[in-house]
């Protein structure tokens, strides 16, 4: 058994905010990272919480600290990235680099630890952004304990240095501009596609809606002909207007857009015909033309249904005719805010809206291993299931391990049906 307290409390001793972790990384608090202290008292209270698992370090401005990941697995190399941005960005200048440890997954990436910078810009948690093989920690946490290894010379109670400025260049932004207008040629029409700005905008007006309106804004414009760079060009002006659109949520982040985005295209083919006598569907656009114009049967007023979000039309071949379901006076196809609150009710799904909705954080019985509701557990007969389920009541019932994980304590209640006194 593994006890993490001395170890959190002599990161504490050096200046860490620290909390407790599973072997998997999930937080053991309530409150992931945001919980985590650089209060003794506070780290010895978290007691038994800090036995078999690992240690999360808090990266963000109150921290202080900031941390870049040099991803080595999956065919990434971070560590090849580095050098290359450090020869390309850097001008082949060596990097300062304080308290460095090695990560346990893969062949062994790296985390590099460096002071927070001193500026107002936003800087936030990104993954392959910077490079491939490249993520920055300043918004979340990385781990240690068990499997890591601090590098000789780079201890966690090394002094810290300070990021290069050309890294600050490419890990921040300012904040959030005002929405941008669609630039001109200087007659008036726009050099992007007429019918890509409008779909954009319709996008905009359901921001509150951002995962699944971002998958449906590219859908609608694989669908009109755009490649996936000018898609995911239309995509990041998208997350930037909405990022922080929604007050008291999660931002609206650049990775999750592109997710979103990565989602649609794959459920999407493009260049198939569409039949839809209603209303507006998609056609093949010729993107030779400069200024393409929206196709003849181009209804405006369709996008905006009471959904405001275009069915999604089924695939056919090139002589099928098909009727596309379109919304009936006051049907909505769309999720309407949190799905706890509302897909609860919901007796009928698209297959997009699957893709692109927002399902909340599953509450679990034993923590990412048992969710709370209906799980079945099966196997070949005198395998120990039994056992297995008694063991996990009682670990509930207690507030104990079960497999040895930390359980929260709650109430059990166990039917065995086929059992007898008699064994």
């Amino acid at each position: 058994m593994t006890d993490n307290l001395p170890l959190a409390l002599d990161l504490c001793a050096a200046g860490y905010r620290v909390f407790p972790c599973g072997i998997d990384k999930v937080p053991r608090t309530k409150n992931g990272f945001h919980d985590a202290s650089n209060d003794p008292a506070v780290i010895k209270a978290w007691g038994s919480h800090w036995k078999d698992g690992l240690i999360g370090i808090e990266c963000s401005k109150r921290s202080g600290r900031l941390a870049v990941d040099l991803d080595n697995k999956n065919g990434k190399d971070g560590s090849a990235d580095w050098a290359r941005l450090v020869e390309a960005r850097g001008g082949g200048v060596a990097v300062d680099v304080g308290p460095i440890q090695r990560t346990p997954s893969g062949l062994g990436g790296f985390h590099l630890v460096f002071r927070y910078p001193a500026i107002d810009a936003e800087i936030r948690n990104t993954a392959g952004v910077v490079a491939p093989g490249i993520d920055i920690r300043s918004a979340g946490y990385i781990c240690t304990g068990p499997g890591y290894e601090w590098q000789p010379l780079h201890g966690y109670n090394h002094y810290l240095t300070d990021l290069p400025a050309w890294l600050v260049s490419l890990i921040t932004e300012p904040a959030r501009p005002a929405p941008i207008a669609p630039p001109t040629n200087g007659n008036g029409s726009m050099p992007t596609s007429k019918l890509g700005e409008i779909i954009y905008s319709k996008a905009l007006e359901r921001s509150n809606e951002r995962n699944l309106t971002c998958h449906w804004m590219t859908q609608q414009l694989l669908w009109n002909g755009f490649s996936e760079s000018e898609i995911e060009d239309y995509v990041l002006r998208f997350q930037r207007q909405v990022e922080n659109a929604k007050p008291g949520e999660e931002p609206f982040t650049e990775k999750e857009a592109l997710r979103t985005m990565q989602s649609a295209l794959k459920s999407s083919k493009p260049g198939q015909p569409w039949s839809n006598d209603s209303g507006y569907c998609p056609q093949n656009v010729n993107k030779s033309l400069q200024d393409p114009e929206p196709p003849e049967n181009f209804d405006e007023s369709f996008l905006s249904s009471s959904s405001g979000i275009v069915p999604e039309p089924a695939l056919c071949d090139q002589n099928d005719h098909i009727d596309v379901h379109t919304p009936e006076s006051g049907e909505n196809l769309s999720p309407i805010g949190d799905i706890s609150e509302y897909g609860r009710h919901k007796s009928r799904w698209e297959l997009f809206e699957l893709y692109a909705a927002d399902f909340p954080e599953p509450r679990w019985a034993v923590r990412a291993t048992i969710p709370i509701g209906l799980s079945s557990l099966s196997g070949r007969p005198k395998l120990g299931k039994s056992w297995l389920v008694l063991q996990l009541a009682h670990a509930v019932g207690t507030g104990g391990r079960f497999l040895g994980m930390l359980v929260d304590k709650g109430k059990a209640l166990v039917i065995a049906l086929e059992d007898s006194l008699d064994g």
